[in-house]
């Protein structure tokens, strides 16, 4: 019974010992969590402190980012379906100014990755006491790798819209363009607006990308052999009075327009008023004829110039012989045309015009 006694008490022992250990191991286990929620729980704290001194309005923040994004407009189309206008989505950077803590050193390095901005004109978007400021609109993927770097949190990125032109310049005043945020500006962007921000399929035009490539390298080599200031030219379809093609040189980048000439922005072929100068030249040659006050083979002399009172009329390249009366309208020449006038008279070629 000794023996038995002391061996029961050997095994409590040894279980009391076991039991104590256990409950080592689970309190340090325990403790061990309770450390990891407290420092996780800090962390948060924080994360969060700039939130809870300064909360955030977001409903407020994102109806002004809403209104302020450029939106898609539909695509614009030439006559054969060739995309010459179109909308790509693409990040544009703002910041919440009551999350910055140190506004110009945040606008330094936002300047570092944008040469292109003002350190000045950021800090003082940084400064605001709004909620919502544009920082960059249009980011490159370079540009939108580069802000995230920064890893400030009160920079973020949203998706808008940006206006593309495949063409570039081809169409430049007939097409005309729509600004950073998404409305028409000019030509036909600003004539169909409307429909181009609520119809989701393409608007197609009567222009033809071929014939319009055609008409402005003749314009342009017309404007360098005669070193011209300007030209213009419509090419239409005599049948349907459609425009195929309308080109005004000088013309302008339509992603950058800001950076043109104002004469550069000017359409000459529905913005410019003109005497019809040598036009005029077909009705007095159609009224000698209707009156027959001259015929096709009648022959005038156009090698000295004409005086008229105190005016004197030239030719700008005088021919040193006699023409007829088609060569003078062939050659456009002033002399001719001011003779054949004369003969018919101020009364019938009042009448005529």
């Amino acid at each position: 019974m000794k023996g038995l006694h002391k061996r029961i008490t050997h095994i409590q022992g040894e279980y009391v010992q076991n039991f104590e250990r256990a409950r080592a191991r689970l309190f340090a286990i325990l403790l061990f969590f309770t450390l990891a929620y407290v420092i996780v729980g800090v962390r948060l704290a924080v994360l969060m402190a700039p939130e809870i001194i300064h909360p955030t309005d977001h409903t407020t923040q994102q109806v002004y980012a809403e209104t302020q994004s450029a939106p898609k407009r539909a695509d614009i189309l030439d006559r054969n379906g060739i995309l010459i206008a179109s909308s790509l989505e693409t990040p544009s950077l703002y910041a919440d100014p009551k999350l910055v803590n140190n506004p110009k050193a945040l606008a330094q390095e936002i300047v570092a990755v944008f040469p292109d901005l003002d350190l000045e004109s950021i800090t003082e978007k940084l400064s605001q006491k709004n909620r919502f400021a544009w920082i960059k609109r249009h980011l490159t993927p370079k540009q939108r790798a580069a802000v995230l770097q920064i890893g400030d949190p009160a920079l973020n990125v949203k998706n808008e819209y940006r206006r593309v032109y495949p063409h570039n310049n081809l169409f430049a005043h007939v097409l005309g363009y729509a600004n950073i945020d998404g409305k028409g500006i000019a030509g036909l962007e600003k004539a169909h607006n409307d429909t181009l921000l609520e119809k989701p399929s393409p608007l197609k035009l009567t222009l033809d990308v071929r014939i319009q490539d055609v008409l402005r390298a003749e314009i342009k080599k017309s404007m360098t052999d005669f070193e011209a200031i300007g030209g213009s030219g419509i090419v239409m379809n005599v049948n349907t009075g459609e425009v195929l093609a309308m080109v005004s040189l000088p013309d302008f980048d339509l992603h950058n327009p800001g950076a043109a000439a104002q004469q550069n922005m000017f359409n000459r072929n529905t913005a410019g008023v003109y005497e019809m100068g040598s036009t005029f030249k077909i009705f007095s040659t159609a009224a000698a004829i209707e009156f027959e006050t001259a015929q096709l083979k009648d022959s005038f002399d156009v090698t000295e110039p004409l005086r008229m009172g105190r005016f004197t009329i030239r030719d700008f390249k005088p021919k040193k012989y006699p023409l007829s009366l088609a060569e003078v309208f062939v050659y456009s020449s002033n002399i001719g045309t001011a003779k054949i006038a004369e003969e018919l008279g101020t009364d019938r070629l009042k009448y005529f015009y």
